[in-house]
């Protein structure tokens, strides 16, 4: 439900765009639906941006292990990962990090925009008590993961 959701989201930007989703069917979360939704549409937004129009875009949902709380101690309990991966050239080694900035664009930014999209992502999985990183994918273009816990101590 969560993919479909932002893949409504995004609506024009995906059209005619093939784009591989990886859910599993248990993959139930306890976070704010709509926001999450709002934040993987801003990702399918910008990796159809940056793109070839004939490539295809990832999208993932798994459960994993949230990391351990800052300051060392016990395990952060379950956490939806959601990936997307674009085709697109990634960017500098120096930018990954100033990405998500307000305003921030990237060198090679292309099109109409502000800049705010990854930094609403940002506030988004920070307000889910969670994290956002973008990394060079390997064979070419841009991974943004963001890891959203969602307590509980037991195992996934």
């Amino acid at each position: 439900e969560l993919a479909s959701s932002a893949v409504e989201r995004a609506g024009r930007e995906l059209a005619g765009r093939a784009l591989a989703i990886d859910a599993s069917e248990d993959c139930a979360a306890f976070v704010d639906a709509a926001l999450v939704a709002r934040l993987a549409a801003n990702l399918l937004r910008n990796a159809a941006r940056y793109s070839p129009a004939d490539a295809p875009i990832d999208l993932a949902l798994e459960l994993r292990r949230a990391p351990p709380a800052p300051g060392g101690g016990e395990d952060g309990g379950k956490a939806l990962a959601l990936r997307v991966r674009d085709r697109g050239p990634g960017l500098p080694e120096d930018e990954l990090d100033s990405v998500f900035a307000k305003f921030a664009r990237g060198r090679g930014a292309k099109g109409k925009g502000l800049g705010l999209g990854l930094a609403i992502c940002k506030g988004l999985a920070e307000a889910h008590g969670g994290g956002i990183v973008a990394r060079n994918a390997l064979g070419g273009g841009l991974e943004i993961e963001t890891i959203l816990p969602f307590g509980g101590g037991d195992g996934i």
